[in-house]
């Protein structure tokens, strides 16, 4: 299991443009557009959100503070909490900062 990544109760499902995310835990699943799918992948990835939310705002051609903003309510309506700083993952900070 990735100590960083969703838990081992979360499935992720990749397409073209979309992605599927079930949620084993709560019995429930989430379907994503383009740009969700996007975001979901970076933190799937291990990597910086914020590589998401460059690459969105070249594709969109919005400012990154919107983004980023709506990137976080997205995380937020999936029931993710960020994470203090402070805070590790199996005595390994996060890159991203969301726990699963």
């Amino acid at each position: 299991m990735n100590p960083h990544g969703p838990g081992m109760y979360v499935r992720t499902v990749f397409f073209e443009n979309s992605a599927i995310v079930l949620d084993l835990r709560r019995g429930c699943y989430y379907s994503l557009g383009a740009v969700e799918a996007r975001i979901w992948e970076t933190i799937f990835q291990q990597r910086p959100l914020s590589e998401a939310i460059c690459s969105i705002q070249r594709e969109y051609n919005q400012p990154a503070e919107t983004i980023a903003a709506d990137a976080a309510a997205f995380l937020d309506g999936l029931g993710l909490k960020r994470k203090s700083r402070k805070r590790t993952v199996l005595g390994k900070r996060s890159r991203f900062g969301y726990r699963f």
